[in-house]
């Protein structure tokens, strides 16, 4: 697929991603779902809480340890962003009951932050109380650039209450490097690295190549070297390289690191890093809303649509 396609075809998807008419018909069209849902089980675990906690004692099995999150990000209405809580809430008790080698991701939004700040700021307020209670740790996951001083503003304030709140940032915003210190400084929680793949204005980000995989690592070094703890979540193999030869340069303890991966991709690479000795985290996903995360995930890389379909005619065959 030549760049500018593939430019083209990822702005598609998130649009699509974000069709909430799409979205409704899909849900509405069980033939439509069931099928393009048999594709999106490579990187979904199901729709319910057991299904996610299922596939995460299967993975721990193995030596991992994982993510859990249940999906969603537009909630319309504060009763949707408190039954999102509430189900969050659940996923926080089924780790501490089963003594699974798991913490919580999330996303803001899915909390109530684009209805209001403080409606989210309340129910991230309960959801680490009480994981930080039961010795759960959390991290927030990072939104669009629109949204980025809002999350951060919650972050702070929670994990001035609870060090068991983790925050994600993404290599490609410029400004990163001045949040990654404002987190050194004000904050205590994990730190996670992504490169960043919502879309926002060229002016404000670094374009995917040398220097923001060179930028990527200048963020995890300064992390490990401040002595925080630091997720790697990351499937490029090239920055995966720089990563460790850096962690070896500076004999960074391996306690410090992990490398984070979703589940469904690049998994012989992540199985690779793991008999290397390196500690490594499955993300897993849960919910209906997999329509959502699946463009989001073919976005990123174009290429996964040939998985996604090929997923989809083997399911019918074996039917």
């Amino acid at each position: 697929m030549n760049q500018k396609l593939a430019q083209e075809f990822s702005a598609a998807m998130r649009k699509a991603a974000l069709d909430q008419d799409a979205k409704h018909y899909l849900l509405n069209n069980p033939a439509l779902y069931n099928l393009l849902q048999s594709g999106a089980k490579r990187y979904v675990a199901g729709e319910d809480l057991q299904a996610a906690l299922a596939k995460a004692k299967d993975s721990v099995t193995t030596g991992l340890s994982v993510s859990i999150e249940f999906m969603g990000e537009d909630v319309l209405n504060a009763a949707e962003a408190n039954a999102a809580t509430e189900e969050f809430l659940k996923i926080a008790d089924a780790i501490h009951e089963q003594g699974l080698k798991s913490i919580i991701s999330l996303d803001l939004s899915h909390l109530g932050l684009n209805i209001d700040p403080a409606l989210a700021a309340a129910n991230l307020e309960r959801l680490a109380k009480k994981a930080h209670s039961l010795g759960v740790e959390m991290v927030i996951s990072a939104e669009g650039v629109n949204k980025t001083d809002a999350v951060l503003k919650a972050y702070t304030e929670a994990s001035a209450k609870y060090p068991n709140v983790g925050i994600t940032l993404q290599a490609y915003l410029l400004r990163t490097p001045a949040d990654l210190e404002h987190v050194l400084t004000n904050t205590k929680g994990k730190i996670r690295i992504v490169k960043g793949a919502f879309a926002a204005p060229a002016e404000q980000i670094i374009a995917r190549g040398p220097e923001l995989d060179q930028r990527y690592v200048e963020l995890v070094e300064k992390v490990v070297k401040s002595g925080r703890r630091c997720s790697i979540a990351s499937h490029d193999v090239n920055i995966h390289d720089a990563a460790k030869a850096m962690l070896h340069r500076n004999k960074v303890d391996k306690n410090l690191y992990e490398f984070e991966m979703l589940s469904g991709i690049q998994e012989e690479l992540r199985s690779k890093r793991l008999a290397e000795g390196h500690s490594c985290r499955e993300y897993i996903l849960y919910g209906q809303e997999w329509y959502l995360y699946v463009c989001n995930r073919i976005a990123e890389h174009p290429e996964n649509i040939f998985q996604f379909v090929i997923d989809i005619v083997s399911k019918q065959k074996a039917g």
